[in-house]
């Protein structure tokens, strides 16, 4: 007996907050590959790859080669994903790819609601969390 088989897109989605979505995140980061040559953080859908290396060309080359292992593994949103280099010493740019698109430095990304800058001096922080301080504390007490 033939079988007419058609590939079909999964149209259903899980709801946020669902029983299901625990589960089908550990299953689907189960995939992301361990490496000695990149850390890897994961909370919630955010996903930390760092590496500290006494030269940035080396910590650049590494970074690289884990992406290139991890563009196997799971989809990741490239226009998602940011770059941001902790040094006090010149930066040359040194961009990233991932699924042929450039990821270039920033010189400040948020964190899960921690904004770091490439200095780590916390000055874009301090006031940001300040100005949010005081813009709700008049909305409070008019």
């Amino acid at each position: 007996m033939a079988a007419n088989l058609h590939l079909r897109k999964i149209q259903a989605r899980v709801p946020q907050g669902s029983v299901l979505s625990p589960l089908l995140y550990i299953l689907y980061t189960h995939d992301v590959p361990k490496s000695d040559v990149a850390n890897v953080m994961l909370y919630a859908d955010y996903t930390v790859i760092y590496r500290k290396d006494k030269k940035l060309i080396y910590a650049k080359i590494k970074l690289q080669s884990y992406i290139s292992q991890l563009e196997w593994a799971i989809k990741v949103n490239p226009t998602k994903s940011a770059l941001i280099i902790f040094t006090k010493a010149k930066n040359d740019n040194k961009e990233i790819q991932m699924y042929n698109e450039a990821i270039h430095p920033q010189k400040i990304i948020k964190y899960l609601g921690i904004h770091f800058d490439s200095g780590l001096t916390w000055k874009h922080h301090t006031t940001y969390a300040e100005s949010s301080t005081i813009g709700k504390f008049i909305k409070a007490y008019p």
